[in-house]
Formats: C-alpha cells, structure tokens, sequence
C-alpha cells in the first residue's frame, strides 16, 4: 500500500487541503457567528434606546397610552422582539407587550452580561420560556435624571437562522474550494510525478536488458535533463553491448575455425568451453572434462605423474601475474587411450 510516489504525494496534500479546509470552516463559521450576533444585539439596542427617548416625554407628561403605543409598537414592528415593557425607578411595571403584566413589580432575571455601555444601556442573555434571549436594559433619562428603564426581549431565532444559513453558505463554498483544490493537486501530481515514473520504468527495462526504447521527455527541469541524461546512458550501454556482443562472435568463429584446441576455465575451475579442434585432437568435450578435477584424472590417470602435472601447474598459477613462465608440454592420454604430446599456453 502506497508504494507509488504519486499515490503517496496525492494523498499528503489532500489530507492537507482537507485539514486547512475545515480550520478555515471553523475560524470562518466563529467569526461569521460573532458578526452575526453583534448585528442582533445592535438592533435590539437601537430599539431599546429608541424606546427609552421617546418614553421620557411620555412619563414626564403621564402619557400612559403613548407609553402603551410605545411597547405595541416596539414589540409588533420586530418579529424577534420576544417581549418589550417599561417600568419605573422601583421595577414596577407601567407598560408592557404583555397588558396583563402591568402593575406587577419586574424581578430581575440572572444571566450573563455580554455587553455594557458607558449610558448605562446593558445586553444581557437570560433564559426565558425555557429558551435562551437576549435582554437589553436601556434607563430612560429626562435631563440627566432618571424616570425608569425600558427592557426589551429578543428571541434568538433570527441569530439561529442566520448562522444556520451563514454556515451551509460557507459549507459548499469550502466544499467547492476542496473539490478544485483535490482536481487541481491530482493533475500537478501527474505532471511531477510522470517522469520519476518514466524513469523507474526505464530503470526496470535496463535491469531487464531492455534498451531499444528512449524515454519520453516531458519537461525541461531537473526531472527532464535527468531523463535525458538516462538516455544518454542507455545508448551508451546499449553501444557497449553491441560492441562486446560483436568481439564475441569475432572469438566464436576464431575459435571455432582455430587449427588449435582451445579450453576456457573460470576462476572455480570449472570448464566453460572447449573448441572443436580440442575434441578433435583429444576426444573429450565438456560433458567428459566438466572440470579440472576430472580432467587431471582423465588425462594423467598414473597418480605420481597426475602429482607432478598438478604441481606445475600450481606453482606457474602462483607466479602467472609476475613472471610469464611461457609454454608446457605434457603427455595427454586421450579419450579413447593413446596417449599423445600436448603444448600448453596460458592466455
């Protein structure tokens, strides 16, 4: 599993998109909801302090049904304004969207203060009907002195559904950007990664003795003078070997028309080839002489006379690098018994 190099480098960057894509989904969505919220809690100010102004005229002059207007209006022109009322110095209710709560004192509720204005306007969020608001506390002042306050209850329905649409916006908008973004590192994968796969083909094909197919450029960067270098290489190898297969059938045919045997004995001293004339003088082929322990006692089989070839052979073996101790002349015993003379050379 991922052994390929584009696989590899394909699924790196897209769990890389993926884990960016939804950081940038989460820092977006919070700020989105911020922005949001703040846009609420902003209206539900600007209709509390509008409230609060113009009810001080109304309490200076004893206007209950303006005040009465007041809240009607605050409450019915907002369809979030969960509940808008009005009450004096001591709490006590002189106005409310509800008419049945007038009179009754106004028991502050506890909830967490979001937001407090120098004018003394304060956003608190409270729980209300078993669901949480917003309240906005604004006092109603009349020349510096306070008459009362006005409360208004915003219902967070429309900060749900904002947010709600806020984040399926910004869902298919990552989702798209992810969409590209995986095509588009797909596509360069292939681009950067066809030539590192051009090569390893090329590589497998040079293991395999392969090289009659140059391979194909795609690019002039590193990768593409790297692949051209290859090339170079291969024609250079393939060269080579077309030479040396051609000095080998130059010595096969020497050696298969040579008026002299010819023996070939690797380093193990094992019997690699023996030319026509070498079986014709002899009578042994490699099937008879697979080695030099078997020719040694086929060809010498008295033992002291074997010893004494084995030896000298030996001792010109040891000194064969430094000093040339040029030709032998032993008696062979041939295959079918006669024995006859036979000169060495070592090449």
């Amino acid at each position: 599993m991922f052994r390929s190099i584009r696989l590899k480098l394909t699924v790196f960057v897209i769990l890389l998109l993926i884990f960016t894509t939804f950081a940038f989904y989460i820092v977006t969505v919070k700020i989105q909801n911020k922005t949001i919220l703040n846009e609420i809690i902003k209206r539900a100010e600007t209709s509390s302090k509008s409230a609060a102004a113009v009810a001080a005229y109304s309490l200076v002059s004893g206007d209950s049904l303006g005040l009465d207007h007041i809240v009607f209006e605050g409450r019915s022109s907002n369809n979030d304004v969960e509940y808008m009322t009005i009450v004096d110095k001591k709490m006590r209710i002189i106005a409310h969207s509800d008419i049945k709560k007038r009179g009754e004192v106004l028991k502050e509720a506890e909830g967490a203060t979001l937001k407090k204005d120098g004018n003394g306007t304060v956003v608190r969020e409270i729980s209300f009907s078993e669901n949480k608001i917003f309240e906005v506390y604004t006092p109603i002042l009349f020349k510096g002195k306070s008459l009362g306050s006005v409360l208004v209850g915003v219902n967070q329905s429309v900060l749900l559904k904002a947010q709600s649409f806020a984040r399926g916006r910004i869902i298919w908008l990552c989702a798209s950007i992810l969409l590209v973004a995986v095509i588009s590192v797909i596509g360069i994968s292939v681009l950067i990664t066809r030539s590192i796969q051009e090569l390893a083909l090329g590589v497998e094909e040079l293991e395999q003795g392969k090289l009659g197919r140059p391979l194909r450029v795609y690019s002039r960067d590193e990768l593409g003078r790297l692949t051209e270098s290859f090339n170079k290489m291969s024609r250079t190898i393939m060269e080579q070997q077309e030479e040396v297969a051609k000095y080998t059938r130059q010595l096969q045919t020497l050696s298969e028309n040579a008026p002299f045997g010819m023996v070939m004995v690797d380093k193990d001293g094992v019997f690699k080839y023996v030319n026509p004339k070498f079986t014709e003088l002899l009578g042994y082929d490699l099937e008879d002489i697979p080695n030099g322990k078997t020719w040694f006692r086929k060809a010498y089989p008295d033992p002291i006379y074997r010893h004494h070839v084995i030896s000298t052979w030996a001792d010109d073996l040891a000194g064969f690098k430094s000093v040339d101790k040029g030709p032998r002349t032993f008696t062979v015993t041939c295959k079918d018994g006669p024995e006859t003379f036979i000169t060495f050379i070592r090449v």
